[in-house]
């Protein structure tokens, strides 16, 4: 369930921007062009840009990612200072001021070394923000 407010705090870098932006131009030249060779070699430098290089960049430079990383980093660190081996972690991604609806990832032996681990299930049958009740979803992995 993707919520609308996620959108806001998503911003892009510069860079990622001017990607786009450069994309797009081609794109359009594309469009405009009628040499079949040349349309070729664009449709590929196009698809190369979108789908190999604007991932890269986005993951890479938006805020969201750079702020998301230095909170959980200082909190890891915390954590540790604590004696503790594992985090939980509450990460809100917009306004929840109306509603909250937290997805949850339970990552199985499969996706992590089970010889250290025999399973892990997390599950929070009941949180409350703000004296209000939380939508839980357990988020496929």
């Amino acid at each position: 369930m993707k919520n609308d407010t996620t959108l806001k705090i998503h911003t892009q870098s510069i860079e990622t921007e001017k990607l786009e932006k450069l994309i797009q131009d081609k794109k359009d030249y594309y469009l405009k062009s009628t040499n079949d060779f040349a349309k070729k070699k664009l449709q590929e430098e196009i698809l190369f840009l979108e789908n190999d290089i604007l991932p890269i960049i986005g993951k890479n430079t938006t805020l969201l990612f750079n702020e998301i990383h230095k909170y959980i980093d200082k909190n890891i660190r915390k954590a540790l200072k604590y004696g503790n081996n594992a985090v939980l972690m509450f990460l809100p991604l917009g306004d929840i001021s109306e509603k909250c609806s937290i997805g949850t990832i339970n990552p199985k032996a499969k996706s992590i070394d089970s010889s250290n681990i025999d399973a892990i299930d997390v599950f929070v049958d009941f949180l409350k923000v703000d004296g209000r009740e939380v939508e839980i979803e357990e988020m496929p992995i």
